[in-house]
């Protein structure tokens, strides 16, 4: 009877010990890759605001192979971003971009961007292979450049790269009538268009033949509703706190003034985002002129000698205010242009602008299409 136990014991140890042999080993996440920046929760907060933190969903193709990264050997490279104002360290995304690639299988030359890194305090490494490279920094405004392009080799680089911060402004738009005289009223409003999410200026992305063009992206707007609003008779209308707009923003607005029969007058705010919370502001002072709608009725006519609104023409007259400057015109309304497009059926458009300082418009016959 013993016998009988002592050989089932030994089986089940058997079963038991081949099950464990037979298991799948366990699975455990994949390492970063070395020089891939990591959020933790108690990481500091980035510079850049919550728009530029953005992921780039890119077209699905084979994946781009070069010779420089087949090859296995690499080198070590150290980004640090600095403030070109202060030299203090900055917080922001970027993205690497490996440039000059050659054609291969199915992908033609040009650059290819490597991945999206937040780069923080006091910096990141990098094991680069060796060729070109080149950062797209993600919390510079859409108008400043990035760094120019590095080469890697086979030394060690340590790069420290001038970062432009956005700079916040607070808006005021001075308005005057044809004699001068200001325009202490009006409904203000914004309308925008949606501009395409753009690559860095220098890139030249490599193409892959077999794939999909990307779908476009872009275009489009709209207008908010307007609202009542009074100047101050010392600075004009308050058009709020704009901060430069990054590349990832693609709302690019304007803001506008219009009064009663008058043409409106607006500011491009098209480098710029909304910023109504910036504790600091350096303020830009606009100037733009309203004039009657019927201000330039004698200045168009038809072939018959009639006025093309006597003809049943339409007239838009807007104007883009100009920013007052230390060395600006005392009275900078009177040269600031005004834009001027007259539509009739069956006669091209007529259209021009025309600043007051030079006086009466000359006259313009509209001509039949």
């Amino acid at each position: 009877m013993q016998t009988r136990t002592t050989a089932l014991a030994m089986a089940a140890a058997v079963v038991v010990a081949l099950a464990v042999w037979l298991m799948p080993p366990a699975q455990h996440p994949p390492t970063p890759a070395e020089g891939e920046i990591t959020a933790q929760p108690d990481d500091p907060p980035a510079v850049l605001p919550a728009e530029a933190r953005i992921e780039v969903s890119e077209p699905k193709a084979a994946a781009d192979v070069s010779p420089a990264n087949r090859d296995g050997a690499t080198t070590r490279v150290s980004i640090r971003l600095l403030d070109r104002k202060s030299r203090a360290p900055v917080t922001s995304k970027v993205e690497l971009w490996q440039l000059d690639l050659p054609a291969v299988g199915d992908w033609t030359a040009g650059d290819r961007k490597l991945r999206e890194y937040v780069i923080r305090e006091p910096g990141a490494e990098f094991d680069l292979a060796p060729g070109r490279y080149r950062v797209a920094i993600a919390c510079q405004p859409a108008t400043s450049e990035d760094p120019a392009g590095f080469t890697v080799g086979t030394a060690p680089l340590d790069l420290a790269f001038p970062v432009d911060l956005p700079q916040t402004i607070e808006v005021w738009l001075q308005v005057f009538d044809e004699h001068g005289r200001p325009i202490e009223s009006g409904r203000l409003g914004e309308s925008f268009e949606m501009q395409t999410a753009a690559l860095p200026r220098w890139a030249d992305p490599r193409r892959n033949l077999t794939a999909p063009p990307p779908p476009h992206r872009g275009g489009g707007g709209s207008s908010m509703s307007s609202h009542p609003r009074n100047a101050d008779p010392a600075r004009g209308f308050p058009l709020g706190r704009w901060r430069q707009r990054l590349r990832s923003e693609r709302r690019a607005p304007k803001r506008w003034v219009r009064t009663p029969d008058r043409g409106p007058v607006w500011v491009d705010l098209r480098a710029y985002a909304a910023a109504r919370d910036a504790p600091e502001a350096v303020t830009r002072t606009y100037v733009g002129v309203a004039v009657p709608k019927t201000y330039f009725d004698g200045a168009v006519l038809v072939p018959d000698g009639r006025t093309a609104r006597a003809a049943g023409a339409d007239y838009s007259v807007s104007n883009r205010a100009q920013e007052r400057t230390p060395g600006s015109y005392p009275d900078l309304w009177r040269w600031v242009p005004i834009r001027v497009i007259v539509s009739l059926k069956g006669y091209r458009d007529v259209q021009f602008e025309h600043r007051l300082i030079d006086g009466d418009p000359p006259v313009r016959v509209m001509e039949p299409k």
